[in-house]
């Protein structure tokens, strides 16, 4: 048993599903990056309602969320622990209407999505439209741009007060 336990910021994706079987992806208006809808669960928030209020913040669609289908846990360039979770969605309508958190919204084949988006969030997607098991991974490596002082804080706690809104979603890239 680890005596190190992760500390982590959680956030909820949806892998959403058309009727037509396109999937959504939607640009961040910070840097125009690729992603699929969703956020940070919010204190005491079911995971469920966390996820569908995300959506609904984000993209205006009212989804019906499904399983959670992959979760990923990794630090991220400042040492801050990240734990991910995505989940099967689908909707009736394609009708997207962007909150101020992106910039751009486009439905597309499953194939064309994966091309877009990062490492992890391909793989929910794999598992939604392709129907393989769930997968959890876990990166325990430390960017080598960490320094020896970021690193010995690593088991401290983490400081609620930090801006981490910039910070993306995990990519092996």
């Amino acid at each position: 048993m680890t005596e190190d336990h992760l500390k982590a910021t959680v956030s909820l994706r949806g892998v959403i599903v058309a009727p037509d079987e396109e999937v959504l992806i939607v640009a961040r208006s910070s840097d125009g990056d690729w992603e699929l809808p969703g956020g940070r669960l919010g204190t005491c928030e079911d995971a469920i309602d966390g996820v569908h209020r995300e959506i609904v913040e984000e993209t205006g669609l009212d989804a019906t969320v499904g399983q959670p289908i992959h979760a990923v846990a990794w630090r991220n360039e400042a040492d801050c622990g990240r734990f991910a979770v995505y989940y099967d969605c689908t909707v009736d309508s394609k009708k997207v209407q962007l909150s101020h958190e992106h910039t751009d919204a486009l439905w597309l084949s499953p194939t064309a999505a994966k091309n877009r988006v990062s490492e992890d969030q391909r793989t929910a997607i794999n598992i939604v439209t392709n129907g393989q098991n769930q997968s959890t991974t876990v990166n325990t490596e430390i960017p080598s741009s960490i320094d020896a002082t970021t690193e010995s804080r690593s088991t401290g706690e983490s400081d609620p007060d930090i801006n981490i809104d910039s910070d993306h979603e995990h990519s092996h890239e």
